[in-house]
This record gives structure tokens, C-alpha cells and sequence, in this order.
């Protein structure tokens, strides 16, 4: 008995909800006007398709684009959409609705808005006013956007939805408008999309709106936007528009962008072009000659070698060598290897040989260990064999940590070190801690243990903290002690704090230890 009339109130809730919504914006609407008006819709025909509301929901709408809706449409679209169990499909349903019956015709628009706003405050009105922004941005942006310029901040969003979708057809109506979104994130989101989008007709004048708008990360990004766009679709405006940037700052980033698009489409092309730019912009071209010629020799590696040789810049076989080298030796080690041996000495030929001896490491460890370790003593050998050992230990690091000690340079066996430790810690650290234990005191030692603890630190920390503990240099020993009781202190401070009173350490150390998980908790709060 009472479920029944569990249900029967459910349902009185339900029809009362439609009567009142439907009701609200039937008043409304037959306040604002009556009878059908025809009017012409701005857009092509191309969105025809789009002008039917998906499902049923709105099927009974007129199917002629240029109909007005009438009241007794709207009511009956309401009625279905409060129909709908709440939830993210309803959300979508009223948005995708009334989206749809804003786009249909510019009389629509305001029809639309009306009802949109009649709507009780809630997720679906905003859902609903979305859509119309969305939509009335089609068949009206500039209606669009004096109306959804004059709503609320309550009203959530929907003058930002209504900048970008009015914005990709009219940027320049749009930016007018932009002063009256006050949401930072949303102003910087919006200025990237007209931007762009101004990009595809005027550059010149999507630069110059950016350096009226913005500044900092949101006139960077905007920036990448517009030559990301031109590179892509239309490199040669691209270009052109480059000769408006002064900035040195702003033309290295442009000419990277450039240079990576064109690169993806027309190789030759970007390298003709970066190739011609100015001393001024060398180091800009230098990165940009890399990428142009990565891109090529990935297709084509004679014609690459063949622009490279040919080119204006002497030193560009120099600054490309170890890119040509990676493309020739994913498919011919031996060629490669013997292209190396003819260039002149230098770092250039040294990160090229390391380069095709890791290539060679793939197929054949031994002998590509051999040639490494057969080069002339200096920083091109151990170049070569820690580059070799890194590409080891990520699936071997037991026998990469067997070579180390075959290094001829400290330095470079510590930091070859330092990443076989890295990744010793994450695949096995139970075995790392028993090559640990083989070491004599000393650098070795204590690189591979703070690699260890830094992996630790999150998963174990009283081990962590012993093993930072028994580091031989002092310096090194407090700051690694000092990492892990931090970030032991973040998941649980009482633990640390008994970890700390039990390790042997100076009064002032430990009170300082202390004093850090106190700050810690507090942060934390």
C-alpha cells in the first residue's frame, strides 16, 4: 500500500514538474509573440543535417529550417525533456535540444533563450542555456553574443561556450566581447581559440589582437596556436606572418613550431626555408635544421644527405651528424657505423658513434660493448659506453652494473651509475640493495644508494631512511634523511617521528628532523 503510493506521489511530482516548466515558458513566449514569422538561415547548407533534434526529443519540431517554433512546439519539447530520469543524459538531452532549435533559424534564437531561461535554476538550465549559446552562435552570433554577454555569472559558463562557437565563424565580432568574460581560465582559453581562428583569414591581425589581450603563458600559448594552425594548413602565411614577431624570444618558439609542422608535410620545403633564415635567428634555426632533417631522412635519407651536403652552412653536416647516423643505422648498423668513422673528430662524430653503437646494442651487445670500448680514451668512449649501459638497464640492469667499473672516467661511470641504480630500484630492490652491500665505501656507493632511496622513499620509508642513513658523505647522508622524513611525514607523521628519535644522529640534526615533520603536519592540514 505504501509503495503504491510511493508511486503515485512520484508521478503527481513528475506531471506537476512538466505543467509548471511548460506552463512558465508558454506564458512567456506568448507574451513575447504570436504566429509564424519565415526567416532566412544564415548558414550554409551544409548544417542542414544538424537541424533535427537527435532521438525524439523535439521531433514534433517544424522540419522546414526557416519555420518559427510556436509555443505549443516548445511546451511539448519540455515536456519530454523533464520526462527524463535526471542524470547526464538528461543534461545532454536538454542541451543537445535546445542547441538545435537555436541553430534551425536566427527567429529561433530568441525563442530558444526564452525558454532556456524560464527554465528553474539548476543543472538543466544551465545545460540548456549552453546549448543555446551553442546554437543561436550559428544562426546569429552577434544576437548570441549580446545575450549571452548580458547573463549572470550564476548562470555558469555559457558566455565563454558562446565566444568560441561564435568566435570560429566571426573571431573578430567575438573579440569585441571578450571583456566581459571575467573568468581568468576561461578569457585565456577563449583568446587561444580566436586567435586561432583569426589566424586562418588575417595572421597579422591575430597578432596584434594577442598583444593587445595577452600575456605571459596565455599569449604564449596563443601564439603556438596561430603557427601550429598556419603550419599546418598554410605554412607560406606562416612565414609571411613571422616578419611581424620582433621578439626574439617569440620568433625561436614560432620558427620551432614552424619548422616541426612544415617539417610533418613538406620536409624539403621547411628545410629550404630554415636553412635561409637570418644569423640572428641561430639558434632557432639550428633546432629547426634538426627537426627539417629528422623529418626527411626518416623518408628519403639520400635526398638528405645529399641537401645536407649541399647546404650554404659548412657546419651543418656537424650539428645533423647524429640524427643522420640514428636514421641510417635503423637499417644498416654496419654502413652507418663506417659513415661515422669518415667524419671529421669532434663532439659531433662522438654522439654519432654513440648513437649507432646503441643501435647496434639491440642485435648484437657484444659487439657493440667491444667497439665502445675499443674507441680512443676521452669523453667519446664514455659518451659511447654509458649510452650503452643506460639502453642496458632499463631490461638488464644485473649486467649493466656489471660494466660500470670498466669506465675510464669517474664521472661518467657515476652517472652511468646513477640510472642503473634507477631502474635496479623500480624492478628489483631487494637485488640492488644485495650489489649495494658488495661496494666498498665511497661515490659508487653512495650514487646508487640515494637512487635506491628516492625510489623508496613513497613505498618504504623505514627502509628508505636506513639506507639514506648509512651514506658515507655527510652532506649527501642529511639531505637524503631530510627527503624521507618529509615525505614519510605526509602519510604518517607518528611513524616518522619514532624513526627519527631511534637513528643515531646529533641532538641539533634530530630536533632539526623534528621540527620539519611538525611543518609537515601542519601543511598537510
Amino acid at each position: 500500500m505504501n509503495m503504491m503510493k510511493a508511486g503515485s506521489n512520484n508521478k503527481f511530482t513528475l506531471f506537476r514538474r512538466i505543467f509548471l516548466v511548460a506552463a512558465m515558458v508558454a506564458a512567456y513566449l506568448l507574451g513575447k509573440s504570436q504566429g509564424v514569422v519565415t526567416v532566412q538561415n544564415a548558414e550554409s547548407k551544409s548544417l542542414e543535417a544538424k537541424k533535427t533534434v537527435p532521438g525524439t526529443i523535439g521531433s514534433h519540431l517544424p522540419a522546414n529550417a526557416n519555420v518559427k517554433a510556436t509555443a505549443d512546439d516548445i511546451q511539448k519539447m519540455l515536456a519530454e525533456l523533464a520526462s527524463l530520469p535526471p542524470g547526464p543524459k538528461a543534461l545532454a538531452a536538454y542541451r543537445s535540444a535546445f542547441e538545435h532549435l537555436a541553430m534551425q533559424n536566427a527567429a529561433n534564437g530568441p525563442i530558444a533563450a526564452a525558454a532556456a531561461l524560464a527554465l528553474p535554476d539548476g543543472p538543466d538550465r544551465i545545460a540548456a542555456l549552453r546549448g543555446v549559446a551553442a546554437g543561436w552562435a550559428i544562426s546569429n552570433p552577434q544576437a548570441d553574443l549580446a545575450w549571452a554577454s548580458q547573463l549572470p555569472a550564476s548562470d555558469g559558463d555559457v558566455l565563454k561556450e558562446a565566444l568560441i562557437d561564435a568566435g570560429r565563424s566571426q573571431p573578430a565580432l567575438a573579440a569585441q566581447y571578450l571583456d566581459k568574460l571575467t573568468d581568468a581560465s576561461g578569457r585565456n582559453s577563449v583568446i587561444s581559440s580566436l586567435a586561432e581562428a583569426m589566424a586562418q583569414n588575417d595572421p597579422s591581425a591575430a597578432l596584434g589582437f594577442i598583444d593587445k589581450v595577452a600575456t605571459g603563458v596565455t599569449y604564449d600559448n596563443a601564439l603556438q596556436n596561430i603557427f601550429s594552425n598556419l603550419a599546418q594548413h598554410d605554412p607560406l602565411s606562416g612565414v609571411a606572418a613571422l616578419a611581424n614577431l620582433s621578439d626574439q624570444r617569440d620568433r625561436n618558439a614560432v620558427i620551432t613550431e614552424l619548422a616541426k609542422s612544415w617539417s610533418s608535410t613538406d620536409p624539403v620545403a621547411a628545410f629550404k626555408w630554415v636553412e635561409s633564415l637570418p644569423d640572428s635567428d641561430g639558434i632557432a634555426r639550428d633546432a629547426a635544421l634538426t627537426a627539417s632533417i629528422g623529418s626527411l631522412s626518416k623518408n628519403d635519407l639520400a635526398s638528405t644527405l645529399a641537401l645536407v651536403k649541399n647546404s650554404n652552412d659548412p657546419a651543418l653536416l656537424a650539428k645533423t651528424a647524429p640524427t643522420l647516423a640514428q636514421a641510417m643505422a635503423k637499417y644498416d648498423v654496419p654502413g652507418a657505423m663506417a659513415w661515422v668513422d669518415g667524419l671529421p673528430n669532434g663532439t659531433s662524430k662522438d654522439q654519432a658513434e654513440s648513437t649507432v653503437l646503441v643501435a647496434l646494442a639491440q642485435s648484437d651487445f657484444p659487439a657493440a660493448w667491444k667497439n665502445a670500448t675499443n674507441l680512443p680514451s676521452g669523453s667519446g668512449r664514455d659518451g659511447a659506453m654509458e649510452s650503452i649501459v643506460t639502453t642496458l638497464a632499463k631490461n638488464d640492469p644485473a649486467q649493466a652494473a656489471s660494466l660500470l667499473n670498466e669506465f675510464g672516467s669517474e664521472a661518467a661511470s657515476l652517472s652511468a651509475t646513477a640510472t642503473v641504480a634507477a631502474n635496479w630500484a623500480k624492478e628489483d630492490p631487494r637485488a640492488l640493495s644485495e650489489w649495494v652491500n658488495t661496494l666498498p665505501t665511497g661515490d659508487q656507493r653512495d650514487t646508487a644508494v640515494v637512487q635506491m632511496v628516492s625510489v623508496q622513499a613513497g613505498t618504504d620509508p623505514a627502509t628508505a631512511l636506513a639506507w639514506a642513513n648509512s651514506i658515507g658523505d655527510s652532506r649527501t647522508r642529511t639531505a637524503q634523511l631530510l627527503s624521507v622524513v618529509r615525505k614519510w611525514g605526509n602519510t604518517d607523521p607518528a611513524a616518522a617521528a619514532n624513526a627519527v628519535q631511534s637513528l643515531n644522529l646529533p641532538d641539533n640534526m634530530r630536533n632539526n628532523f623534528m621540527i620539519e615533520l611538525v611543518k609537515t603536519k601542519g601543511s598537510s592540514k
